[in-house]
């Protein structure tokens, strides 16, 4: 059990992965649809929080005058997983497939997660900014 908690250590997303799995499980188990929409939306809340704060942090790193399609590339990946994980739990909750449902929202809100935690390290690769060689 240490060597995975040494794993997971290693890497800071890797904890937000693990959490987004396990509130997918959560949800999972969840069998009122009005229950699972609440904690869902308490997730997504979290989420939104999560990556606007990681956003604004990376938008600091961005140079004066910034471009307007820098900005886009720091909040619209983002904000596109977080659509889809709001999609996965809509599917979840009300389409009547709440597996793939769960599994669109565990996927994305992963991807969600492993970005936001990529721009708070400042490791934010998408960007026009050309380095000087």
């Amino acid at each position: 059990m240490e060597a995975f908690f040494d794993w997971l250590e290693r890497r800071p997303h890797r904890w937000h992965v693990a959490n987004v799995i396990l509130i997918t499980l959560v949800l999972a188990l969840i069998a009122s649809p009005s229950l699972m929409a609440f904690v869902g939306a308490l997730a997504l809340a979290v989420l939104a929080l999560f990556g606007a704060v990681a956003a604004r942090r990376a938008m600091r790193r961005v140079r004066p005058p910034a471009h307007a399609f820098d900005l886009m590339l720091l909040w619209l990946p983002g904000a596109f997983a977080f659509a889809l994980a709001v999609g996965g739990l809509l599917l979840a909750v009300r389409g009547g497939m709440p597996w793939l449902g769960l599994a669109i929202f565990a996927l994305h809100a992963a991807f969600l997660v492993r970005l936001a935690s990529d721009q708070m390290e400042g490791r934010t690769v998408l960007t026009t900014e050309t380095e000087a060689v």
